[in-house]
């Protein structure tokens, strides 16, 4: 297993058991395409969701999102939403295997993969 398939399945359980990250990295994209932004920061944005869920948690509880999984959600919001709106480098571990283009499948069609029911900023 790739370092890369192993931050992926590390990824894929955060997400089965905090799927509301995705809804906020998912509305505050959103957000930015309707302010104009052509391009944004994955990073900014998976920020902005760490400090709406610590501050929506009484003492900030045990709740953490591992920085590599910011990857993940942006390569999937490209998939969904607009390709290129967050732009990827590929670092020198990866390879061809690695750069597939469907993260964090099959978990992701389970907790609200696609556009429909996510409360979306229009």
């Amino acid at each position: 297993m790739t370092r890369t398939e192993q931050m992926r399945l590390a990824c894929q359980r955060f997400h089965a058991e905090n799927p509301e990250v995705w809804e906020l990295f998912v509305n505050f994209s959103r957000q930015k395409m309707t302010e104009g932004f052509e391009h944004y920061g994955a990073k900014a944005v998976m920020e902005r969701v760490r400090w709406e869920t610590e501050a929506a948690r009484p003492g900030g509880g045990e709740f953490k999102i591992n920085n590599n999984h910011c990857r993940f959600y942006a390569e999937r919001f490209n998939k969904i939403w607009r390709e290129g709106f967050f732009r990827s480098r590929r670092g020198p571990a990866s390879t061809e295997t690695d750069a597939d283009p469907s993260p964090l499948s099959p978990l992701w069609g389970k907790t609200g993969g696609g556009r429909e029911g996510q409360g979306l900023v229009e």
